[in-house]
């Protein structure tokens, strides 16, 4: 396994993952109809706007080069944390799951933070993801009571803020 920073080249295949991602991950939990309908180029955009912009990192894990997975990491999108880090998003290709590539993604992100100074991190898990909530609780974040809300094709679904912090470098 292989972790480096995406190029431009990557982002419709980092888009690809993250659309059969949420297919797997999210089934029972978001309308299946959304789901299904859902583009494999649909975060082309915003991955490419996020490179340009430079702010935040997207990491991708390889594996015999071909990538399996990626991690976007960098400063607090919300003012009330903003001297804090965000894990805004991490996925990996449904045949990865449960093989390490996301320990390693996460791991590789907090490590960035951390040795810029960054002392605390949050990220966002919806309510209903068991399996996400229980890696996350697994690499040390914890709910904090913090809660969300965001709608798709009128159903209703919580987010949780999850905490950690991280140790002095």
């Amino acid at each position: 396994m292989h972790l480096r920073l995406a190029q431009p080249d990557d982002l419709p295949e980092l888009s690809r993952i993250y659309a059969a991602s949420w297919k797997h991950a999210y089934r029972g939990m978001m309308p299946q109809a959304y789901l299904d309908r859902l583009p494999e180029d649909f975060w082309v955009p915003s991955f490419s706007q996020r490179l340009e912009q430079g702010i935040y990192t997207i990491t991708v894990a390889e594996q015999q080069n071909t990538l399996c997975g990626g991690v976007i990491y960098g400063p607090s999108r919300e003012e009330a944390l903003e001297d804090w880090g965000e894990i805004c998003s991490i996925y990996v290709l449904p045949s990865h799951m449960g093989q390490g590539t996301g320990h390693l993604l996460l791991e590789y992100a907090l490590l960035k933070m951390q040795r810029i100074g960054v002392e605390n991190v949050f990220l966002w898990v919806l309510e209903q993801n068991q399996h996400a909530r229980r890696f996350y609780e697994r690499h040390g974040f914890s709910f904090e009571g913090e809660r969300g809300q965001l709608v798709i094709e009128g159903v209703p679904l919580t987010e949780l803020r999850y905490l950690r912090a991280l140790p002095l470098a």
